[in-house]
């Protein structure tokens, strides 16, 4: 009891500690008082509070109403059945009726928090999904998880046969266990709505895959005008064949797209609408998969409807810049599909007039289409020019895309999965035959020297580069060049002018200036020719004057035992939709393989020919890629591990090791520099965005 003597000598030498504890004693009183009447609160509302005759009595109805007019899924409701209200048997039991005649009478998506520990599983509209007013509630002590009698009690109640009569009920539900991660991460359960189409009937061309189907109404170019505009519409030519699709849910949907899909089988009852169909692109590739399709039985209309993003939620990486979906719609129209193509920031506040003019465009292809009363007054939703790509950076920077959608940030990552292949039938090769104005696929000849035409594989026939040279087609379906999506996480480098966004009277953003070029057209011109010089030796020992050539020979000579195998070799994964070309694969002793890529950039050696290992100005990739600097060896190494992914999943070779040979006149001799194995980080660029 020493230390209390001590207090009052300690409190004379320092008179600020008497201010302190008792500010200390004040807190504590606060915070016991604060925790006693809260609990009183709690407890006085669950005895007054009556039973609830239906969801709109419930206490959280109300508060959750509003926050589903802003949330992604529009129209649908999300109804949290776990509050204090159920903490007695009476009311577990009445509200076990009021849930289930509520979801036979409303078919609408209802969504239900349920305890960690819950394994029991729901219909599918009865899915779970803890969106941010339920985080919310749950700090807050309002929202607690439901007992699991009672969870199993509502399932078994939904179940019973006399809700059979539901024309929207599926016949098997998948199993699905509800899982409570932190709160303090926002958690969203991505769940697809229960399918119209499950009990709607198809058309006959869908039932007879040997049946070849053309289009049954007449195409225009009334909105052709607007090209480069959202929102974009891409039309099929006259008595087009088409190319049917086929039942397939393996994919991860857009923020809006769930919603607006509940608006147009709303504004649209008579039309089979859904988002789980696909259209195969060739034998065992990864099918394309449209984002809502809307299909008119009569006229043999089919209808892509895209939601357009700017950038991923998670990748974080531009998406649909300026004609980076021409060539795959082209594709699409080809085989008798028509494209409406809105931004999403058009859905998000002018859903209504994105119905209307869904509307209109039919109507104006096929007359007896009836545009529905409530839509014929609206006006279209206002023109938005199609971004670039450093545009999209600028605005992942700003958080541009959460700032419409009325968010902080986006819900976690759902796990894609494994990309699947799907095979033609006899239909499709049927209907392929007579597709007509398709994209001419002209197959990449294999450089004509010696080693290549003995090592050609049967998978070259298949791929190809459209005219433009910078995207490869497969089976004529265009795929995403590996160098591009490598560049896509690492922001190109403003030069000169920073680039300016505005926003005008309607809220759009719009650039000012374009930054320059990161790698100028010289240098390009340079590594083809390079490459050109290189291919030419190969195939008939052709000598280059060019300092990087001198490079090259001195390589050779000092390695002269090299066994080249392929030179310039394209190769392509059909299911992730990737295609990229290896400068030189060469045979070891071991029966393995080594790739050497050329690179004449002296950028990625120091002063000192070292690998240039980080960004003097700290910069990094972004989103999936933010732990990496951004640096052309970084790069290159990314590209590399991509290209030996594929060789070695595709095309069943074993690598050994990757090289970088650069070759630069600059330099005294060429440096030859080990490639960084990056197999996980090349994994998910090549994934799909997410």
């Amino acid at each position: 009891m020493e230390w209390l003597q001590k207090l009052p000598r300690l409190f004379e030498q320092h008179p600020e500690l008497v201010y302190v504890s008792a500010f200390i004693v004040l807190l504590v009183i606060v915070a016991f008082g604060y925790l006693i009447i809260n609990f009183l609160v709690q407890r006085s509302r669950a005895k007054k509070s009556p039973a609830p005759e239906s969801f709109e009595q419930l206490p959280l109805y109300e508060e959750t109403r509003k926050d589903a007019a802003t949330s992604d899924a529009v129209g649908s409701l999300t109804v949290i059945a776990n509050n204090p209200l159920h903490a007695g048997p009476k009311d577990s039991t009445h509200l076990i009726s009021v849930l289930s005649q509520e979801a036979v009478t409303k078919p609408s998506i209802v969504h239900m928090a349920s305890a960690p520990t819950a394994t029991a599983t729901a219909p599918a509209r009865v899915k779970a999904k803890v969106s941010s007013l339920g985080r919310k509630l749950f700090r807050r002590g309002r929202l607690k998880p439901a007992p699991q009698n009672l969870i199993t009690a509502i399932e078994n109640k939904i179940d019973q046969p006399e809700v059979s009569d539901d024309p929207y009920l599926l016949a098997e539900v998948p199993e699905q266990t509800p899982v409570w991660s932190s709160v303090e991460e926002q958690i969203e359960v991505q769940t697809d709505t229960a399918e119209r189409e499950q009990n709607v009937a198809l058309p006959d061309v869908l039932s007879d895959p040997l049946r070849v189907a053309t289009i049954g109404y007449q195409p225009n170019d009334f909105y052709a005008k607007h090209s480069g505009h959202y929102p974009i519409v891409r039309m099929p030519k006259p008595n087009a064949v088409i190319r049917l699709p086929r039942k397939e849910e393996s994919r991860i949907r857009g923020q809006k797209e769930a919603g607006f899909q509940q608006m147009l089988e709303d504004a649209f009852p008579h039309c089979l609408i859904t988002g789980t169909l696909c259209v195969p692109t060739s034998s065992g590739s990864r099918p394309y998969y449209p984002g809502i399709v809307l299909c008119i039985k009569e006229a043999n209309v089919y209808l892509d409807i895209e939601i357009d993003e700017p950038y991923a939620a998670h990748k974080r990486t531009p998406m649909h810049c300026t004609n980076d979906d021409l060539l795959r719609d082209n594709w699409l129209t080809n085989r008798g599909w028509m494209v409406i193509r809105f931004s999403e920031r058009q859905v998000a506040r002018e859903a209504e007039k994105c119905v209307a003019f869904v509307a209109k465009v039919l109507h104006s292809v096929d007359p007896k289409f009836v545009i529905p009363a409530f839509l014929k007054n609206l006006e279209e939703p206002t023109r938005e020019p199609q971004w670039t790509q450093a545009q999209a950076y600028a605005w992942e920077k700003q958080g541009y895309r959460e700032s419409y959608l009325g968010i902080q940030v986006f819900g976690r990552a759902t796990d894609p999965g494994q990309p699947i292949g799907l095979w033609l039938s006899n239909g499709d090769i049927a209907a392929e035959q007579l597709v007509a104005g398709d994209i001419s696929l002209q197959p990449a000849q294999a450089a004509p020297a010696p080693f290549n035409v003995q090592h050609i594989h049967p998978r070259d026939v298949r791929i190809g580069k459209h005219s433009s040279g910078s995207t490869f087609l497969v089976d004529g379906f265009p795929v995403h060049s590996v160098a591009a999506l490598v560049d896509s996480y690492f922001p190109a480098t403003v030069t000169s002018k920073s680039l300016v966004l505005n926003v005008d009277t309607t809220g759009v953003a719009r650039n000012e200036e374009r930054p320059q070029d990161l790698f100028p057209n010289r240098q390009q011109d340079a590594m083809e020719q390079l490459v050109g010089d290189i291919e030419n030796y190969f195939e008939a020992c052709a000598i280059a004057t060019t300092p990087e050539f001198a490079h090259f020979q001195r390589f050779l000579q000092q390695c002269p035992f090299l066994n080249p195998y392929r030179s310039q070799w394209h190769i392509f994964d059909e299911l992730n939709h990737v295609g990229g070309t290896v400068d030189l694969v060469l045979q070891n002793e071991a029966g393995s393989f080594d790739l050497v890529a050329w690179e004449r950039n002296d950028s990625i050696l120091d002063d000192f020919e070292r690998p240039v290992l980080k960004n003097q100005h700290h910069q990094c990739g972004i989103g999936l890629l933010r732990h990496l600097q951004d640096t052309p060896f970084n790069r290159s190494c990314l590209k590399q591990n991509i290209l030996r992914y594929i060789l070695e999943n595709r095309y069943g070779l074993p690598v050994r090791h990757a090289h970088l040979l650069v070759l630069h006149p600059d330099l005294q001799q060429f440096v030859k520099v080990h490639v960084q194995p990056m197999m996980a980080e090349a994994e998910l660029v090549i994934s799909p965005p997410f």
